[in-house]
């Protein structure tokens, strides 16, 4: 069953989040957006902007439901995304499977020049073996993926001797695996809290989640798979977190004249 699992995921990323992200590069890139992401990104990084949000209208009687909400959401989403799944999924960043795939040059070189790029894709000594046994545990195999991406690339007209390095990365590399997207997953779990329970804040926060949401795709770091994923599993931790600190006030109500509840 893991197996199949793994195997549905190699040739999804061969056969569409590649492609998709390649496609983003060579022909949605522009030195305004070039600019402009890795600053939008930014909101996203290690959930510290959401976190002070969060923390920022719990201080407030009257929006201290919805910071508490968030915060749960966002605890939820560290166990979730960067203890649990991350860690047992171990998918490479898409700029190394797509520097991989792209070589034109013998199977026997590839675990070399694996070693010799780790320090460029962040990779600590020691993981890439787990990493990616997948896509090269065997000659045939690897070919097999290689050839099903350059020929999906052809489809889409794209120029393969431009494709995607870790070189042309506009933001630091990332030191930790794709899958989930931790950026997603945090933006979405905080704004869908605040856009249940206050659009005013809501809307803005949506608007700035999925804004970082395609950020992680143009800047190449992750699949579209990992941030459509996110999208979903930061929404339903959301809805939990609500849940969380509703049955909490609802054990545990506030006295009454210490601070309004929130619906």
């Amino acid at each position: 069953m893991i197996a199949q699992l793994q195997a549905f995921r190699e040739s999804f990323a061969v056969l569409v989040d590649l492609p998709v992200l390649e496609f983003i590069h060579q022909h949605l890139h522009n030195g305004i957006l070039d600019q402009v992401m890795p600053i939008i990104t930014k909101f996203g990084d290690k959930g510290l902007f959401w976190i002070a949000v969060s923390l920022l209208l719990a201080a407030f009687p009257k929006t201290r439901k919805i910071g508490l909400s968030s915060l749960v959401a966002l605890i939820l989403g560290v166990l979730v995304c960067n203890v649990a799944l991350k860690n047992l999924v171990q998918r490479p960043r898409p700029f190394v499977m797509n520097y991989l795939l792209g070589l034109d040059t013998e199977f026997s070189q590839i675990p070399g020049i694996i070693q010799s790029r780790l320090a460029d894709w962040a990779i600590k000594p020691g993981k890439e073996g787990t990493m990616l046994n997948n896509l090269i545990a065997s000659e045939e195999h690897f070919k097999a993926v290689q050839a099903a991406y350059l020929s999906k690339l052809n489809t889409w007209t794209l120029d393969r001797t431009a494709l995607m390095d870790v070189k042309n990365l506009l933001v630091s590399v990332p030191d930790d695996y794709a899958f989930p997207s931790g950026h997603t997953i945090a933006s979405f779990e905080a704004c869908t809290v605040m856009l249940v329970k206050d659009k005013r804040i809501g809307i803005p926060a949506t608007i700035l989640a999925f804004a970082i949401a395609i950020s992680r795709l143009y800047l190449f770091v992750h699949y579209p798979s990992d941030v459509i994923f996110s999208f979903f599993a930061g929404i339903l931790l959301a809805f939990i977190g609500c849940g969380i600190v509703a049955i909490i006030y609802k054990v545990h109500p506030p006295k009454h004249g210490r601070y309004e509840l929130t619906k």
